[in-house]
């Protein structure tokens, strides 16, 4: 919108000559086209790349040629004439697509976009251009009043919807197969103590030390969402309690910096949770999970390289030199533990790339075959090269202890999203409070290691 305002602003006093014109307007195509054409997902946007498509634009624009064979012809002249309400219409029929499953389908998305078209064109002729009319014909307070009663009249009938599903909600649940049920309810199926114990670094960087389970102390849990995420099982394991402390998107390694995290709060809490594990806890057996391979590397979910850790030098793409500085400061970090011999390094947590729960669901609702989400452990070695060697450095150097969670969620090849029918995950990445059961055994690793011999 602003770009469009500069092009008025540029031209509203000097008009292009014929030549310069048809140069522009070429230009602009284009850059349009060219946008349309190269542009991918693995690209990083919003960003600078936004200013080709733009610029495209607003040469287009400012070009104003109303001869041209581009935009003079009557096709381009009745696309423009609806094109904020074919706007207004694709972006429900691609969310209609997402939600289907469908959003690669090349035929679903030429059915969106004619689709997208052609609903644009109706409300245009039927609802956009009487309503206007009408509205032209009455005064101020006329005007005032019918924006009120469809105002009112709209809000009513969302009141009233909204209200017959909740009272209706029972019994539509009843209708719905249980297999349906099961993966929709897994997308909430998380630490039901998530939000009162799980901190992020734009509150605080106290944790509350929340407990889990019943009986005696057994174990502190430290680490990011993903630990939050796996903490209920640690009693099961151990028969007592479990502490957890643990902060989004912070791994547990001192003098580690995020970006955007302008007072420090990642590192004041990995700083305050490492002392509280050697004065209060120096006792207990540690349990560190953090998901190191998206701050080093970006989400695999999102198909964007990037970093968001530093430590004293910023860098904008993931690079050797950051991968040994995160080496050198995650090793310094376990050996500064008291008796290292007691703390137990989790690998990386399986990440699918998709959300897997609403994706069975959506799945399972339009009658598909259940998809069967997973990736190789080919793809999971290769993210996870660097942390494992990290990881096993500061088995090396501290004597610490490996947790491996692959065995239990992963089999034939592949760490699977679903077991039975039923999610692991309640989104692309988290275990699940189903899933992360799945770990129990692996965690009673950590008690037999710490009973007496």
């Amino acid at each position: 919108m602003l770009a469009g305002g500069l092009v008025w602003w540029a031209t509203r006093q000097h008009v292009m000559s014929r030549q310069w014109a048809r140069l522009a307007e070429g230009i602009g195509f284009a850059l349009i086209i060219w946008a349309i054409a190269t542009f991918d997902p693995a690209m990083r946007w919003p960003g600078y790349l936004a200013l080709v498509p733009v610029v495209g634009a607003m040469l287009v624009l400012a070009a104003n040629r109303q001869r041209s064979w581009l935009t003079a012809n009557p096709f381009a002249r009745q696309l423009g004439a609806s094109s904020y309400s074919i706007y207004l219409w694709h972006w429900p029929l691609v969310v209609l697509l997402t939600y289907a499953g469908e959003q690669a389908n090349s035929q679903w998305i030429v059915l969106g976009v004619l689709g997208s078209v052609l609903f644009g064109e109706l409300s245009l002729r039927c609802v956009e251009n009487p309503t206007r009319k009408s509205l032209s014909r009455s005064g101020l307070w006329g005007q005032s009043g019918q924006l009120a009663v469809v105002t009112g009249t709209i809000g009513l009938v969302a009141v009233v919807i909204f209200i017959g599903f909740d009272r209706a909600m029972p019994s539509l649940m009843q209708r719905i197969p249980h297999k349906i049920n099961l993966a929709a309810a897994e997308t909430q199926n998380f630490n039901p103590m998530r939000r009162s114990c799980h901190r992020t670094s734009a509150v605080t960087f106290e944790s509350p030390k929340c407990s889990f389970g019943d009986g005696e102390l057994k174990a502190v849990v430290i680490g990011d969402s993903h630990a939050n995420a796996i903490i209920s099982a640690v009693p099961l394991a151990s028969g007592g309690k479990a502490i957890e402390m643990t902060i989004s998107g912070c791994p547990t390694i001192i003098g580690l910096k995020k970006k955007g995290d302008i007072d420090n709060r990642c590192g004041q809490f990995n700083e305050k949770s490492i002392a509280t594990i050697n004065n209060d806890y120096h006792f207990l057996p540690v349990i560190i999970l953090n998901r190191h391979a998206q701050v080093l590397f970006g989400g695999n979910e999102d198909l964007k390289s990037s970093t968001s850790v530093f430590f004293e030098k910023e860098y904008n793409q993931p690079n050797d030199e950051l991968n040994d500085e995160y080496t050198e400061h995650l090793v310094k970090t376990m050996c500064a533990i008291d008796n290292p011999s007691r703390v137990f390094l989790v690998r990386d947590i399986p990440e699918m790339g998709v959300d897997v729960a609403r994706t069975m669901k959506r799945a399972l609702m339009f009658g598909k075959t259940v998809p069967q989400i997973s990736i190789s452990l080919e793809e999971y070695h290769a993210r996870h090269k660097v942390v494992w060697a990290a990881q096993d450095a500061a088995v090396a150097q501290c004597g610490v202890k490996i947790l491996d969670p692959l065995p239990y969620l992963c089999h034939d090849g592949r760490c699977w999203g679903s077991k039975d029918g039923r999610p692991i995950y309640y989104d692309d990445d988290h275990l699940s409070e189903y899933g992360n059961k799945l770990l129990v055994p692996m965690f009673k690793e950590v008690f037999a290691a710490a009973a007496p011999q």
